[in-house]
């Protein structure tokens, strides 16, 4: 069984070197919890290691696990409420300034 997930991740093209370096690196602290973490290594999966909303291929080191929903406000790490999304992008969801906005969309 483990052979065939190996290959459905390959094929996915997503590695198992990118897999291990993932559950290698988890978020620590007060917000570090193993439902976040487990689910971090489904989104990588299941967006092929793409930015869900630009698209851009990111290495594990590059990915940012966004809340839909703010965590200050749900302390929801459920799956449905996570996205995973290149630095750029989450810099400028998170962004206030239309000039911050600007430079960072020009980079996309």
């Amino acid at each position: 069984m483990t052979k065939c997930l190996w290959i459905s991740f390959f094929i996915n093209g997503i590695t198992e070197e990118e897999l291990r370096r993932i559950r290698n690196n988890p978020i620590k602290g007060i917000r570090g919890n193993i439902e976040l973490n487990d689910n971090r290594i489904s989104l990588y999966v299941a967006q092929v290691g793409k930015c869900g909303i630009s698209g851009v291929k990111l290495a594990p080191r590059q990915m940012h696990v966004h809340h839909k929903v703010m965590w200050s406000e749900t302390k929801d790490d459920s799956y449905r409420n996570l996205i995973i999304i290149h630095p750029l992008i989450h810099r400028m969801v998170h962004a206030t300034n239309s000039e911050t906005i600007r430079k960072i969309m020009k980079q996309f």
